[in-house]
């Protein structure tokens, strides 16, 4: 594990960041700051930060979890009881109208569904949307982190702060 320090809009965050994702979340956090750092008169940039994208036409997460609890395939790292940040498509809609109408050019603007549930609970939900049960196999947290690391499917995670948006989810 790695300790990254990033500075962002005058605040110092210091993140975890396993081996692993480090490559990808400096990445992403770079891309980030050259948008942002192009705001200028008469140009205006913005970034939103949502995490987990849901609901209709979600063609990838959804979809492969279904498709690894049909192959039983799929374990709960660490039993899925941590917490886990989702946005869903219409919340991002939502605040995309609002950064464009009322957000501050050249600020980072984090979205959420405006709830936490652990990563357990939203699965669970969400395959039950799809009339499948989520299974009871666990395995603990270092051994995903290893097979992940293994497999190469890396998803950081964002560190959050409140937006200033005056938004509200709506799902």
């Amino acid at each position: 594990h790695l300790i990254q320090t990033l500075k962002a809009d005058g605040h110092t965050v210091r993140a975890l960041a396993r081996s692993g994702h480090s490559a990808a979340a400096l990445a992403g956090y770079r891309a980030e700051q050259q948008v942002l750092a192009a705001s200028a008169p008469g140009f205006a940039t913005l970034v939103l930060r949502p995490p987990l994208i849901w609901g209709p036409g979600d063609a990838s997460f959804l979809p492969e979890v279904e498709k690894a609890v049909r192959r039983y395939q799929f374990v709960w790292p660490a039993g899925g009881h941590y917490a886990y940040g989702t946005c869903h498509v219409r919340n991002v809609a939502e605040a995309a109208r609002l950064a464009l109408s009322y957000g501050q050019s050249g600020q980072p603007y984090f979205i959420t569904d405006g709830h936490e549930l652990s990563f357990r609970e939203f699965v669970t939900q969400a395959l039950a949307t799809r009339g499948m049960r989520a299974p009871a196999l666990s395995v603990p947290r270092w051994l995903a982190e290893l097979h992940a690391q293994a497999s190469s499917r890396k998803n950081p995670s964002a560190l959050a702060r409140p937006s200033p948006l005056a938004y509200r989810p709506q799902q």
